[in-house]
């Protein structure tokens, strides 16, 4: 899948394989003084502990700039698999993202578990959020937008989702351009920049 296009745009790519789980050994063909951008082929946890302390490693003991790209599932992934993100300097594109130890955040999921006496359900993306942020949208690009939810003059930045509406020209309806980058750093820091 990205082969095409990295060849396409003259980047070299290097397919690795390995059984059961990425052993160092299988990194020897790497150089370690350049830059690598890691693609695991599968979004699931259990792959990602495959290859993870294999990348780790290899990161620690050379000289390599390495990142990973990860996707959206992952934003929730929480201790030993967070921690394993901030290491390999993962990057992962989302249509969400909740920032639970933001002042604003903290002070919904207060209300939301003051309200119906049960904190909000952590799932991607948390459904009490979603609820919130549709709503707000609606109410504003309804009144702004002249009943029109989708004339472009309104872009919402929610709790946890980034409302930008375009009308498409291939279809009926409109497409949201936004999309959060969301950077594990490897000092424990996560940026957040929406495109």
């Amino acid at each position: 899948m990205f082969k095409a296009e990295f060849e396409k745009n003259g980047v070299e790519s290097q397919r690795i394989i390995f059984k059961r789980s990425l052993q160092p050994i299988d990194l020897t063909s790497l150089n370690k003084n350049t830059k690598y951008l890691f693609i695991p082929l599968s979004s699931s946890e259990r792959e990602l502990e495959k290859c993870a302390d294999a990348l780790i490693d290899f990161r620690k003991g050379s000289k390599a700039d390495v990142a990973m790209l990860g996707y959206p599932e992952w934003v929730v992934f929480n201790n030993a698999m967070l921690s394993k993100l901030h290491s390999l300097n993962t990057v992962i594109y989302s249509r969400f993202y909740f920032n639970e130890n933001g002042d604003k955040e903290k002070e919904i999921a207060n209300k939301f578990e003051e309200f119906y006496k049960t904190p909000m359900k952590k799932s991607p993306p948390i459904q009490a959020v979603l609820g919130y942020d549709c709503g707000y949208y609606v109410i504003k690009a309804l009144r702004g937008g002249n009943g029109d939810l989708f004339d472009g003059r309104f872009r919402y930045e929610g709790m946890q989702n980034v409302f930008d509406f375009t009308k498409s020209t291939t279809t009926i309806g409109a497409e949201n351009q936004a999309l959060y980058m969301i950077y594990y750093r490897p000092k424990g820091n996560v940026d957040c920049v929406i495109f």
